[in-house]
């Protein structure tokens, strides 16, 4: 049995004493505004944690504790251990681990960056509108060390924390192969010797089987120089808040009752009446707040002893019976009171009205009065952004008002050479035209024919432009013509000129008829041009015969046999068309999605998801996936979701259910693992073998 020395015991009476006090208390809190849209997955610095300049943090635990206020579905905690790498006193590294929350979409929401050797500022990101989240530090060492502040939004941090993880495990225990993260795909023995440099197993069992456990005891007859007595040499004098207890030497042992009331201290369910005030009384429940008091039939005057002087109080009243505050539609509303001093040599009272005009349109006035007053003065509106002040009561005009001549008390003009008289207006319209003037043809001394819009009359034109004769028959022709006249051949629709001896045909081309001179009827062209247009079908009822091909067989390519067939895809990659969460493709030859059918697929953009999907010639969606090796069977989705690079081809086949990739396999973690009960009496190359007991 071990003994309390009197430093001993006197140490352990003093941390009773603390406990019992409550001065443990080492909390601290912050609360961050709320986040915006603006500031959602921006990261805000919570807090700063100093290392570097107390060997206090030299093994330090703690627990910090995220509440989302306004959300309310992410409550978790969050630990945190820092580690002293170095000697006492001396900060050579330090690691910051955290555990993520219990909502997953937090884990990765809280980061550290280190700042210097020792320091590091700590990180906050919100993920979503509205969130007010509350972070509270609880027992914790050091923790004036420990500093929060709200600090600014960033876009980005380079963060430098350990990991994310949900749990910690209290040892190591043993770990499936699967959740060993980073394991290498094979392992190369090291060299190694077998010589007399290393105990044998027989040799070790040997050696050990004279040795005691490490967790083995003795008895007290084992122990060789036990001592017969256990007296202290000092004896020691307890006495509880002045009160001797008898002496104590350790020879005997020795029973003392610590009770609050042996050492003058109160219970752990004690209470405390409020101070100051004439009617709140009773315990207190609730030591950082005000409380409430239902007074809404009482109105005070300010120097009515019921107003309470020299202190804040909060009252539930009835809005009429205070005056009812400009802008108060309820019933009922909040008022707080202060009175800095208890007389008018030290200023006035003053109160403060919280009530709504609407729901969701919260309203405030103020009022005060000279503390000797036997009422209080009128109630003033306190304006908000949704509660603005009208025009009229800032003694304001509209932004659209106007005012009258006679109102412009510096409107200036002047009567100088800067303006025409009317006389002088007058005089110099008088050599002009009215706007809807005409000219007669000998008014016009030139026409720019590219401004003229309208229809010119025939009997305004030259002469020359409607000469233009006809006759039905070039026998019918003047015997001399003139140059300046056009000549038409009815019978013909051919056109002449006169060219100073006889008439000259201006062109035959326009002439219709079959010849090289005539131009072609317009029906049979129409007739030949949309034959010429027939696309399908046979019209000209050609045979195989017509064209050479009478002894080539007609079987269509679905009847003919495999042998003679040929892919229409082979060597032919199809760039893909969509996003790159569903793509689509148009292969020829693919008119079901059969078993085995296969081509190259060449991405038109990156993938972006592990489960993106194919669509051939609209024969419906598959998912993409990857081989395992384990079975010709196995599929799973793909290893990233940027898997399929843009412009980057792939072999596809499909297997009755899946687009599989065949220029990949995936490592099946069974392939390489065989587990059993003994070691194994022969192996394969490239495989591990697990033994289990």
């Amino acid at each position: 049995m071990g003994y309390l020395d009197k430093d001993g015991l006197s140490r352990a009476f003093t941390k009773l004493k603390t406990l019992i006090d409550k001065k443990q208390d080492k909390m601290k809190q912050l609360r961050l505004p709320s986040s915006t849209t603006a500031y959602k997955n921006k990261w805000v610095k919570f807090a700063t944690v100093d290392l570097s300049s107390s060997a206090a943090w030299a093994s330090c635990s703690g627990t910090l504790s995220l509440t989302q206020v306004e959300v309310g579905s992410a409550l978790g905690t969050l630990k945190f251990y820092f580690r002293n790498g170095g000697t006492a006193g001396v900060i050579i590294s330090t690691s910051l681990t955290w555990v993520s929350l219990s909502d997953s979409k937090y884990a990765n929401s809280v980061a550290n960056v280190k700042v210097a050797n020792g320091k590091y500022d700590i990180y906050y990101k919100p993920v979503r509108d509205n969130e007010t989240p509350w972070f509270s530090l609880l027992d914790c060492n050091a923790y004036n060390s420990f500093v929060f502040n709200k600090g600014s939004y960033v876009d980005s941090i380079n963060a430098s924390y350990t990991s994310v993880v949900s749990s910690y495990a209290s040892s190591a225990g043993s770990v499936s192969w699967g959740n060993v993260s980073g394991k290498p795909s094979t392992f190369t023995p090291s060299s190694h010797t077998h010589d007399d440099r290393y105990y044998t197993e027989t040799e070790m069992d040997s050696k050990l089987g004279g040795k005691a456990n490490s967790s083995h005891t003795h008895t007290k007859s084992q122990i060789t120089d036990f001592p017969s007595s256990m007296k202290n040499p000092n004896s020691l004098t307890i006495s509880l808040n002045g009160t001797s207890q008898g002496a104590y030497d350790g020879s005997a042992a020795k029973s003392i009752n610590v009770t609050p009331s042996s050492i003058g201290a109160a219970t752990s369910g004690h209470t405390h009446n409020y101070a100051g005030s004439s009617y709140a009384g009773g315990a207190a429940t609730k030591a950082n707040g005000i409380v409430v008091s239902d007074t809404r039939n009482d109105n005070s005057a300010p120097n009515d002893a019921a107003f309470d002087k020299r202190m804040l109080t909060a009252d539930f009243k009835y809005g009429s019976k205070i005056g009812s505050p400009t802008g108060f539609n309820g019933t009922y509303c909040g008022v707080l009171s202060l009175a800095p001093w208890s007389d008018t040599s030290g200023g006035h009272g003053y109160q403060l009205a919280f009530g709504y005009e609407k729901e969701g349109h919260p309203r405030l006035a103020l009022r005060g009065s000279d503390l000797s007053a036997t009422s209080w003065n009128s109630w003033y509106k306190v304006y908000t952004s949704d509660d603005k002040p009208t025009l009229s009561e800032l003694g304001a005009a509209a932004a659209s008002h106007s005012h009258t001549k006679s109102q412009i008390t510096d409107f200036a003009h002047t009567h100088d050479d800067r303006y025409y008289t009317e006389s002088e207006i007058n005089t110099k319209l008088s050599g002009k035209a009215a706007s809807s003037h005409k000219h007669t043809a000998a008014d016009i001394t030139s026409v720019n024919a590219s401004a003229i819009t309208g229809t010119i009359a025939a009997a305004n034109l030259p002469s020359y432009v409607d000469d233009v004769l006809e006759y039905a028959g070039t026998s019918k022709f003047p015997s001399t013509g003139a140059a300046d006249k056009i000549y038409t051949d009815t019978t013909t629709n051919k056109i002449y000129r006169w060219g100073g001896s006889s008439y000259v045909v201006i062109s035959d081309t326009i002439a219709l008829g079959e010849t090289s001179s005539t131009a072609y009827r317009g029906d049979r062209g129409k007739t030949a041009y949309n034959h010429s247009q027939i696309t399908s079908g046979n019209p000209h009822k050609v045979t195989k015969s017509d064209v050479g091909l009478g002894s080539v067989d007609n079987t269509s390519d679905a009847n003919k046999s495999v042998k003679y067939a040929k892919s229409a895809t082979a060597n032919n990659p199809i760039k893909t068309t969509g996003t790159g969460a569903a793509y689509a493709a148009t292969v020829d030859g693919i008119t079901a999605l059969t078993i085995g059918v296969k081509f190259t697929m060449v991405p038109h953009v990156t993938s972006t998801t592990r489960a993106p999907t194919l669509n051939v010639n609209s024969l419906g969606a598959k998912n993409i996936r990857m081989r395992l090796t384990s079975s010709t069977t196995a599929t799973i989705q793909l290893t990233s979701a940027s898997f399929l690079t843009a412009n980057k081809p792939v072999n596809v086949t499909y297997d009755g259910t899946y687009w599989v990739i065949d220029d990949f396999a995936q490592p099946d973690v069974n392939s390489l693992i065989t587990i059993g009960t003994a070691k194994p009496t022969s192996s394969t190359s490239g495989i591990f073998y697990i033994q289990t007991n």
